[in-house]
């Protein structure tokens, strides 16, 4: 008979459980009793009471085995220690389970985002792409150096006093500079004075000055990676 079968039967004759505290005595059919009901049965009826084997007075045997394992408090401690052990795993479980529901949660709510961040990277890259095949189709031809050209106009009032110059470059945009004209005047009139040829020589000589002066101008808007080309210049008016 195994140890936890013991625990659970009892007595047939007598009906009481099998304790630790029993003496207990078994047949030779295996079945076990009390040792003192099973002493008094057997005289008046020698027969197993379970079984109905035929038994003989000398074929009692005492049993003996430690039933401290099988203590109904000490099952009960374990089973306490079950039911904690049981709790414990199941708030786990449920620790765990609101933790997995709000992850969920943090999912979705972050999911659009995630949608719209790989939209926005999406339009970048075609843009990125539409970005190279404009300067593909642009370094294929459609981009031509303009030319650069200057056009230099020179006024001077009919007294003199001032010389008025007007730089128009390839993109439309222009700049005056007024200078005194009395380096003109100064520079011209000696030179006709000496010449002793009057104020024809005196004209001579502002046309002379200015074609110089135009020359002069156009030379310094030359650069070594620029050639600037005069297209015309004006000769002055009187």
């Amino acid at each position: 008979m195994s140890s936890s079968s013991f625990a659970r039967f009892n007595c047939q004759i007598c009906l009481d459980w099998l304790s630790e505290s029993s003496e207990t005595s078994s047949l030779l059919c295996g079945h076990v009793f009390h040792a003192a009901c099973i002493s008094h049965l057997i005289p008046e009826d020698p027969r197993c009471p379970s079984c109905r084997i035929p038994i003989q007075v000398d074929q009692i045997r005492r049993s003996f085995f430690s039933c401290a394992a099988f203590d109904q408090s000490r099952l009960q401690d374990d089973l306490d220690l079950a039911y904690r052990t049981i709790s414990h795993l199941e708030s786990l479980v449920r620790e765990l389970t609101e933790e997995i529901e709000g992850a969920e949660e943090e999912d979705e709510e972050y999911e659009p985002r995630t949608l719209d961040y790989e939209h926005n990277e999406e339009g970048s890259e075609e843009e990125a792409y539409s970005g190279e095949e404009t300067i593909e189709i642009e370094a294929g031809g459609m981009i031509h150096r303009l030319p650069i050209s200057t056009e230099i106009k020179l006024t001077v009032t009919r007294d003199g006093a001032v010389v008025k110059r007007v730089i128009l470059d390839a993109f439309g945009t222009s700049r005056e500079t007024e200078t005194a004209s009395e380096d003109l005047s100064q520079e011209s009139t000696p030179r006709a004075e000496e010449s002793g040829e009057g104020p024809s020589a005196a004209k001579k000589s502002r046309e002379e000055y200015s074609s110089r002066a135009s020359e002069s101008s156009s030379s310094s808007f030359r650069t070594p990676r620029r050639k600037i080309a005069m297209r015309r210049v004006r000769s002055l008016h009187f």
